[in-house]
């Protein structure tokens, strides 16, 4: 019978455990479809989970002191926080694609707060982000991810290069998914645009007509009919991005 007192813990790995879940918890608190949505007790119980697996393949030296340690724990974190970022912005083209319709469309009086983001946002942008989010759980895409994250450890290892060139992409990347959140609305916006146009010939042609009431009404008829027709649409882009995400990320 192995006698527990003898029993003696590797020094290396427990810092390398200790360094991963650091990152991974970082990752988990800001990347979507994760961040504020799931409980705290869980976050850290999946980083503590996924930790254990990279700790036993990534080597690090041990620090000497607790400054080195404190040291190497908040590089974890910013490795964490920059590759959470580079997801948190790809999925945010959602979110934009809908302020587009919503400004279009006359949706953005309606604005209300937004726990999955933290902010206001109005409803066309708020049901984006929802329907965005439910796509990425139904076609696994969490998994993905998640498995892309986990490639950091690669790419970054516990001892590793510094963040300049995650947060160098994560510049890089801000116009791209911006013309991104364009494309995905441009349907729309454009439909919008062509009612406001024929509004605006039709208060030219008849003077008398109040305009801006049948126009409200119109517009906001008009935006959801097309917002329906577009929504065969958002998986691939859902897939897309995931996929973006991932690649820029690991």
């Amino acid at each position: 019978m192995t006698d527990l007192a003898t029993l003696s813990i590797d020094e290396s790995l427990l810092v390398s455990f200790l360094l991963a879940s650091v990152r991974i918890g970082t990752w988990l608190f800001i990347a979507p479809p994760f961040g504020r949505i799931i409980p705290a007790r869980v976050r850290g119980a999946l980083a503590f989970g996924l930790a254990l697996p990279m700790a036993s393949v990534t080597e690090v030296a041990l620090p000497s002191g607790i400054v080195q340690l404190a040291a190497a724990a908040l590089f974890q974190a910013a490795i964490g926080l920059a590759t959470g970022f580079i997801v948190l912005a790809f999925i945010s083209v959602f979110s934009v694609a809908g302020a587009f319709v919503d400004f279009s469309g006359g949706f953005s009086m309606g604005a209300m707060f937004d726990p999955l983001s933290g902010s206001s946002a109005a409803i066309i942008s708020r049901a984006y982000t929802m329907l965005a989010t439910v796509l990425i759980f139904a076609t696994g895409g969490h998994i993905v991810l998640v498995g892309g994250f986990m490639r950091t450890f690669q790419s970054a290892p516990l001892q590793g290069p510094s963040i300049e060139a995650l947060g160098q992409l994560a510049i890089d990347n801000i116009g791209w998914l911006f013309l991104a959140a364009l494309e995905i609305a441009f349907p729309i916006v454009a439909v919008l645009f062509l009612v406001e146009l024929v509004l605006g010939l039709v208060a030219r042609a008849a003077p008398q007509t109040n305009v801006l009431t049948i126009g409200f009404a119109l517009k906001t008829g008009v935006a959801i009919l097309a917002i329906a027709a577009s929504i065969p649409l958002l998986p691939a882009a859902v897939e897309t991005l995931v996929t973006a995400a991932v690649g820029a990320a690991s």
